[in-house]
């Protein structure tokens, strides 16, 4: 298992904070040719910018390096990589905005019409490497995250086999964005399981999310959906957006046409990552 997954259920890692925003520096020595770090920050979030290069003349001077390549992954080294870059002899002197792959309301590749939130959903820090590196460099890379609400939820459905069903509710109390996802299915899932998140009311509210018969995993993933310009058009790609898949004090988590709970290989675990 390349992570593991936070022991509370719902984590509001800003609740003692002053800022959502938390800085973090990387600082590498290269031994050899590699060299490695890891950072952590309070709780979950996304990292949604990085700055990176060879210490110069001053703690904010970006220099190219003579070789090497960055790899950062999430949580742990044996996590998902979520950035790489191949040849650090150019540096990368100006913060620049992440992102990756998002899924659409209907799990669906999005499109340039839709706007999503950006960056790389992460549980508690990343890890980083060097390779290829020339010995005695000193890399740096500067990381900006946002902190989220991060929400666990284990579906366990009751009922006949290929009709069994769960509702989660999730009770926020307050009004936010469902920025990302995760679901990790069971083994005996059916391939048949419907799972849909609503917002505030499992009948008449706005479905964000739906993953129609499929029993396949969602790594972590940006959730987006149609968005607007300024002259309520559709969002070209030159627009910058963030996801608008808002919910006013809940939200309900549903899976449906799955087989009963009788054995772990049945459940369904889906995380969710929320600015609020």
């Amino acid at each position: 298992m390349a992570y593991t997954a936070p022991n509370r259920g719902l984590i509001r890692p800003w609740d003692l904070r002053k800022n959502r925003y938390v800085h973090r520096k990387a600082v590498m020595t290269v031994s050899g040719t590699t060299a490695s770090a890891h950072v952590t920050i309070p709780g979950p979030g996304r990292l949604i910018a990085i700055q990176y290069g060879k210490v110069s003349t001053g703690p904010e001077v970006y220099a190219n390096a003579t070789s090497g390549a960055l790899v950062i992954k999430a949580d742990s080294a044996d996590g998902v990589q979520i950035w790489t870059d191949g040849d650090l002899s150019s540096a990368q002197d100006g913060p620049v905005a992440l992102g990756t792959t998002a899924v659409d309301e209907a799990r669906g590749a999005t499109a340039a019409t839709d706007g999503f939130s950006g960056g790389f959903p992460v549980r508690g820090g990343v890890a980083l490497s060097i390779s290829s590196g020339t010995a005695a460099e000193v890399i740096v890379v500067d990381m900006l995250f946002r902190l989220c609400t991060y929400a666990q939820v284990r579906l366990r459905p009751t009922g006949s086999a290929g009709s069994a069903t769960d509702t989660v509710t999730l009770n926020l109390g307050n009004a936010g964005v469902l920025a990302a996802l995760a679901i990790d299915f069971g083994a005996s899932v059916p391939a048949t399981a419907d799972l849909t998140i609503y917002a505030d009311d499992a009948s008449a509210g706005t479905a964000l999310f739906t993953s129609t018969n499929s029993a396949t995993d969602l790594a972590p993933s940006l959730l987006g959906a149609p968005g607007k310009d300024e002259a309520i058009g559709a969002t070209a790609a030159t627009d910058g957006t963030e996801c608008g898949n808002m919910f006013k004090k809940k939200l309900l988590v549903k899976i449906a046409q799955g087989d009963p709970f009788t054995t772990a290989g049945n459940d369904t675990l889906v995380e969710l990552w929320i600015d609020d």
